[in-house]
């Protein structure tokens, strides 16, 4: 029975099923005419809401896929198949062809826009840090002294947290690296380490859920917020282009801002400004 699946059970056999017979991208630039012929589009999310997530139920949430969802439909292309995976596997995935679109909100970093093409930023926030105060009495308050402080730091399979811990000094070997933020939040509880870094408004979730057990620092001084949105394949730019007018159309008559106050991000004249181009030219 459905029933006695556990939620991570359930989320690892959706993205089982994704990843068998999608089979590799077609030709370069035909990806949207294709998708318009089928009338279906395989995306692929992180289970880290309120970015994007997997509901008990099984429906998908979040603000990136829900923009996704509405964006595509106005493309012609009106059913969505989502799977869910660690962020480290979302542009493997993509690159391979078992998905078409990365409907999640994927952090803009150097490396990522050499592999990916952008679509104009959707949230912006940055890195915030979660520990228990009975466990921690001094936090860390800034990446750099994860490492001076000998940290133990939990963080998302594959995350650009994860690359920044690392690039600031901690050891690989004091970097535990989970399947999404509700993992985190239970290692972190289990004391497998002694810090949680991930992203600000996801932490502030759960930070909400057990606001007397948790506590947040932010912002961070050397990973201030920054842009992340969905991604594509750079070889479907007639796909990227189509989704990418649809946004700033979006953007331009308010819609975008009914959306983002509804998943509790502050659609700010910057983010609503900010380009794709722009977030890749300052990237780190």
């Amino acid at each position: 029975m459905a029933t006695a699946l556990t939620r991570r059970e359930a989320l690892g056999g959706i993205l089982a099923g994704a990843t068998i017979g999608i089979g590799s991208a077609k030709a370069a630039d035909d990806t949207l005419a294709r998708l318009r012929q089928a009338k279906r589009v395989k995306v692929a999310l992180a289970d880290n809401p309120p970015y994007s997530g997997i509901t008990p139920d099984g429906s998908v949430t979040g603000i990136a896929p829900t923009i996704v969802h509405i964006i595509m439909g106005r493309l012609g292309v009106t059913d969505m198949e989502a799977a869910v995976a660690p962020y480290g596997q979302l542009i493997p995935g993509l690159q391979a062809g078992r998905w078409d679109i990365i409907a999640a909100c994927l952090t803009i970093t150097k490396e990522r826009c050499q592999e990916v093409a952008y679509a104009d930023p959707i949230v912006a926030d940055g890195g915030v840090f979660i520990y228990v105060p009975t466990d921690l009495t001094k936090p860390p308050h800034s990446v750099a002294e994860l490492a001076s402080m000998g940290l133990t730091v939990i963080t998302s399979q594959g995350s650009y947290t994860a690359k920044r811990s690392l690039n600031a000094g901690v050891a690989s070997s004091s970097i535990i690296q989970v399947p999404d933020l509700s993992a985190e939040v239970d290692a972190l509880a289990a004391k497998r380490g002694q810090v949680v870094y991930t992203t600000y408004y996801g932490a502030l979730q759960k930070l909400d859920e057990q606001p007397d057990k948790f506590k947040l620092v932010y912002p961070i001084p050397d990973d201030l917020p920054h842009g992340s949105s969905a991604a594509f394949r750079p070889t479907d730019a007639t796909l990227r282009d189509a989704f990418q007018h649809e946004l700033r159309a979006m953007k331009q008559s308010g819609e975008f801002k009914q959306l983002a106050e509804r998943f509790h991000f502050p659609p700010t004249t910057e983010l609503l400004n900010a380009t794709a181009e722009q977030e890749c030219s300052k990237a780190t």
